[in-house]
């Protein structure tokens, strides 16, 4: 809708010079869902990194991109802008540990894959805590632990899925390597065997200093100085990083946090609201008059 908004609202002033081009993206950030049969994109990819590979700035030239999202950790009004890492990569895994079922209540005849397990999630959580630097975020959580369908057996295999996230590339590299070693050992020191997959999604997504600086002046003329604030950076990601990786730019936050609007991201009673978006189509619209005036 503001993508709309901000079309029509150009289309009918003309006040700019140049050409702005829209993207409307399919398949944002789906990475496949690891329950059941895997699900297949387009070249395996995931929209954002899918049209860049495919040519999308070959195809549609541009200096410079410019995203927005909408964030319930802001209140509406406000508008988040930040210059370098704003949300962190993606990088998901699953581990099967394989070990030696039985009955339930003999256990020394059993390599029992849910305390191997077990072992696995607390070990991981050494990356975090004892290998990465403490001032270079990264978030390692186990997600999922699906093992068992009786009360009295001890089942052969124990699967585990979870999410890694962080800022900085040598750091994912090193979360990444460390994990796999970790699930590997652990489970070999219990007699069990452990298999990794890692599944890579986004890498961070990183706002051109020179970039952010101009849209967050953009925005102040929009919504007051005072309404534009440098938010703290998540490790939650997003696949305009490929976008961004590709061409300089912003990714900027549009506060919608109201008194009927208050769930977060991703919960189930989240509601868009939608008297922010007039907000974030002036912003755009702005931004494109800003950068290519009429008459240049």
């Amino acid at each position: 809708k503001r993508h709309h908004s901000t079309i029509r609202y150009l289309a009918s002033t003309r006040d700019f010079s140049g050409t702005v081009n829209f993207f409307f993206q399919p398949n944002e950030e789906a990475t496949g869902e690891f329950q059941g049969a895997k699900v297949e994109h387009a070249d395996g990819q995931s929209g954002g990194e899918l049209m860049v590979r495919q040519g999308l700035f070959d195809l549609y030239p541009c200096e410079q991109v410019y995203g927005m999202h909408s964030w319930p950790g802001l209140d509406a009004g406000l508008v988040g802008v930040k210059a370098g890492a704003l949300m962190g990569s993606e990088d998901n895994f699953e581990i099967r540990v394989r070990g030696k079922g039985g009955h339930g209540a003999m256990p020394h005849l059993c390599i029992d894959p849910l305390l191997v397990g077990c072992h696995v999630v607390t070990a991981l959580q050494s990356i975090v805590s004892r290998v990465a630097d403490p001032v270079d975020p990264l978030v390692i959580s186990v997600t999922q632990f699906n093992s068992g369908t009786a009360y009295n057996v001890t089942p052969d295999v124990a699967e585990l899925r979870g999410t890694l996230r962080a800022f900085d590339p040598t750091t994912r590299a090193m979360a990444k390597e460390k994990l796999v070693h970790i699930a590997q050992t652990t489970a070999e020191a219990h007699g069990a065997v452990a298999e990794v997959e890692l599944h890579e999604a986004f890498p961070a997504t990183i706002n051109d200093a020179a970039k952010a600086e101009l849209a967050a002046g953009v925005a102040a003329r929009v919504v007051g100085r005072a309404n534009v604030v440098e938010p703290k950076p998540t490790v939650a990601s997003e696949d305009f990083s490929y976008m961004l990786a590709a061409r300089p730019g912003c990714y900027m936050w549009l506060g919608n946090r109201s008194a009927t609007c208050t769930a977060n991201l991703h919960e189930c009673t989240y509601d868009f609201n939608d008297d922010v978006l007039p907000v974030g189509a002036s912003i755009f619209a702005s931004l494109v008059e800003e950068l290519q005036p009429a008459g240049e």
